[in-house]
Formats: structure tokens, C-alpha cells, sequence
């Protein structure tokens, strides 16, 4: 018999259809105490008014132009908006996979458009920081008191910023598409070997101090890479007159991640590699 489904879905449903995701936000504090539980609300009335997913996608768009022209300006009321309108665009992005979710509308082109409109402006953000700290070096901690200072480094540093994040994004891309199945299937292959070697075990390893640090520190990484947990961020940094920190968090922060990632994913690609060569000389006789 077909399960049929609630067209205008409670609130109790609409949480039911985000169960899925609760482990991954669990210690995800401004995610599931703060955004989730607005965004279930939001969810609740826009689908009661004909509310898309699509059109919530496109309306999240809408709002995270508007914040960044409102950023690039010197007016500080101007900037306070558009950090509190960043929180917005975050919000209406929780709320157009919700929809789908609790209204059985996912489709390909809601996702990819929740991707690109996501990611496209997740680029830009480090780029429109630096413009913003440019162009008001009053809410800077270096640039407002040391006067020597090229303020032009500010743009270097949210370009920096930007870049290191688009370059750790396409590694990982990269890792997932091209490398993770045979990485895989080489560990699946070598279990009945015995290891504690990190790298060997995909992340998970048998000593319990190290397995619990580990996941401490993919915790704080989880955090510290959520789209909220930089907007949080910026505000207090807009707030205490430290944005120039902010930048130079984030730039030292994705540089060493990025840098990191390859440097790993770069071992695995080549015990990925000899394991090949290894079955093809056994396979040909060489």
C-alpha cells in the first residue's frame, strides 16, 4: 500500500523528515539550537503560502547579494544589515532543503541550484570581507592603528581567503570522485591486515585516546568550516573592530587545511597506485 504524505506537513513532521541530518549537527551548536529549530518555523509557514523549494533557493540568492552590496559600503548601519542578512541567506538555505525534504519535492535541479547558488556565494565571502575591512579600516585591530600598513593587504587577504577555500574544496572534490572507491576497496582488501596507521584506516584507528582525539578535532574543524559559524564570527569581529583578524584566521586556517588535505590525499593516491602496479606485475608475470 503507498504511504501517502501530509501536503502541509506539521512541525512535528517536518523535523521527522530532517532526522537524518540531527548526528551530523549534533555538535553543531548554532545549527541545532539556533537555525534548525527557526528554520523548521520558516518551513512551516512558507509551505502553507506556496513556497517552492526553488523559489526559497532563489530568494536565499537574492538576500546574499543584497548583504554583500551592503557590505562593500562605508555606511556602518549598511554593514550591520548585511552580516544580519548573511544570517538570513543562511537561514533561507536550511529552509529550501527542508521543503523539499518535507513536502517529497527533492529533485536534481533543486539540488544542484541549492549547490550553486551555496557555493557561489560561499566563494565570494572571504573576497567581500576584505573589500568590506578595505574599505572601512576603522573596524580593524592592525590596519586602524598602525598606519604604515598597506591597507590594499586587506584585499589579499580575503582573496587569499577565498582562494585557499576553493582550492580545499576541489581537492576534496577530486578525492571523492576520482580516489575514495579504490582507497576503499584497497583498505577493504588489507583488513585482515593488522595496522594503526591513520592513513591506513580512512580516519578510524584502533587506539581509543587516538580515535577520541580525532574526533575531537573533526568537531572543531566541522565547526569552524560551517557557512553560521563564520558568519557568527564576523559579527564579532564586526562588533570588536577585528575584522583584519577574522581574514587572517581563515587565511592561515584554509591554507594549512587545504595544504594538509592534498599532502593526504597525495599518500593515499599512491598506496593507491603501488597496490595497482602490484596486481599488475602479479597478474602479467612482471
Amino acid at each position: 500500500m503507498t504511504r501517502l504524505y501530509n501536503p502541509l506537513p506539521t512541525l512535528i513532521e517536518i523535523r521527522v523528515a530532517h532526522q537524518w541530518k540531527r548526528d551530523y549537527e549534533r555538535y553543531m551548536p548554532l545549527s541545532r539550537f539556533i537555525y534548525r529549530p527557526i528554520g523548521f518555523i520558516v518551513t512551516w509557514a512558507a509551505i502553507r503560502i506556496g513556497v517552492t523549494t526553488e523559489l526559497a533557493s532563489y530568494l536565499s540568492g537574492i538576500v546574499a547579494a543584497t548583504a554583500f552590496l551592503l557590505m562593500i559600503s562605508t555606511n556602518h548601519l549598511f554593514l550591520l544589515l548585511g552580516i544580519i542578512a548573511l544570517h538570513l541567506f543562511n537561514l533561507l538555505d536550511c529552509v529550501d532543503g527542508s521543503i523539499a525534504r518535507s513536502t517529497h519535492t527533492e529533485n536534481p535541479y533543486g539540488k544542484f541550484l541549492d549547490s550553486l547558488i551555496g557555493d557561489f556565494f560561499d566563494f565570494l565571502f572571504f573576497t567581500v570581507v576584505g573589500i568590506m575591512a578595505y574599505r572601512n579600516t576603522d573596524l580593524t585591530y592592525f590596519f586602524n592603528n598602525i598606519h604604515y600598513l598597506g591597507n590594499i593587504s586587506l584585499l589579499f587577504l580575503g582573496w587569499g581567503a577565498s582562494l585557499f577555500y576553493l582550492f580545499l574544496q576541489h581537492i576534496e572534490n577530486i578525492y571523492y570522485m576520482q580516489l575514495k572507491e579504490s582507497w576503499i576497496n584497497l583498505n577493504k582488501n588489507n583488513s585482515s591486515k593488522t595496522t594503526t596507521n591513520i592513513l591506513e584506516t580512512d580516519g578510524h584507528i584502533n587506539n581509543k585516546s587516538e580515535t577520541d582525539r580525532n574526533h575531537i578535532l573533526r568537531l572543531i574543524d566541522r565547526n569552524i568550516r560551517a557557512r553560521e559559524s563564520q558568519y557568527f564570527l564576523l559579527l564579532v569581529a564586526y562588533i570588536s573592530d577585528q575584522i583584519d583578524l577574522f581574514l587572517f584566521f581563515f587565511l592561515l586556517y584554509y591554507a594549512f587545511r587545504a595544504t594538509a588535505t592534498a599532502i593526504v590525499f597525495g599518500r593515499r593516491a599512491l598506496a593507491v597506485k603501488a597496490n595497482h602496479l602490484s596486481i599488475n606485475s602479479q597478474k602479467f608475470g612482471l
